[in-house]
């Protein structure tokens, strides 16, 4: 099953969700709106739930950052090569107080 929704309001229930799966707008004037989300992705999944995320090159230190803010372990799996030389990080963020 899958939900389409904005990821800053999503109309699920707290801590029901297994895992998150998501690419971010690579656009930089979508990038805030990505980390304005993190904390609602994370409210919306399981103790032990996962969020994985594929995010612009530029993206990554902002997200560790709010990782660190928030108490999430982040966990950087993969960088896939996109169109005209893009290199994007594959993340899996969790909450450490699961």
């Amino acid at each position: 099953t899958y939900t389409l929704a904005d990821a800053r309001t999503l109309p699920i229930q707290s801590h029901t969700l297994d895992a998150i799966i998501t690419e971010a707008p690579f656009h930089s004037k979508h990038q805030q709106a990505v980390y304005d989300a993190l904390p609602e992705l994370m409210r919306a999944i399981k103790p032990n739930g996962k969020l994985i995320l594929l995010i612009a090159q530029d993206m990554l230190s902002p997200i560790q950052s709010q990782c660190h803010q928030h108490k999430l372990t982040l966990t950087h799996i993969s960088t896939i090569p996109r169109d005209h030389g893009l290199r994007c990080p594959v993340l899996i963020i969790q909450s450490l107080t699961n």
